[in-house]
């Protein structure tokens, strides 16, 4: 995986990993060497996201977040917070709360790697789950 070194998180990949079963992708792109960020906005959105959740507890949230926090780096807003503006400017209007995930792309030089189709076209590399599984499986080989 050494043609994608880092990715920025949106949410939705945050919560798919810890609710679904693609939380040893994560791991394995780690072992790959892929660096792995998110905006502390993402992270704090991820979290309210669980908690809405009626059927999850505390405890098992707790638990999720702190295995999240094991492979994801959070990134706070003074590392980003200089590319507001240029972030926002190339998100649509409905996008406006993802500026944080564009913003620390650009900080990082990273790729960004969410289900948002909001993020097409703004100017950063944008990666889907099905590719970035499908990358690992060819350097897998």
């Amino acid at each position: 995986m050494n043609d994608i070194p880092r990715l920025v998180l949106d949410a939705n990949i945050m919560v798919s990993a810890l609710l679904g079963t693609s939380f040893p992708f994560f791991e394995r792109l780690v072992e790959q060497g892929v660096e792995l960020f998110a905006a502390e906005a993402q992270i704090a959105e991820t979290r309210k996201i669980l908690e809405q959740r009626p059927h999850l507890t505390s405890d098992w949230i707790e638990r999720q977040m702190g295995r999240l926090l094991t492979a994801v780096a959070p990134l706070p807003p003074h590392m980003y917070r200089e590319y507001e503006s240029k972030a926002r400017s190339r998100l649509h209007e409905r996008a406006q709360p993802d500026w944080p995930v564009l913003a620390a792309s650009m900080e990082t030089a990273s790729a960004v790697w969410s289900h948002d189709k909001d993020f097409f076209g703004c100017g950063a590399a944008v990666w889907s789950t099905r590719v970035l599984r499908g990358q690992l499986e060819m350097t897998d080989a």
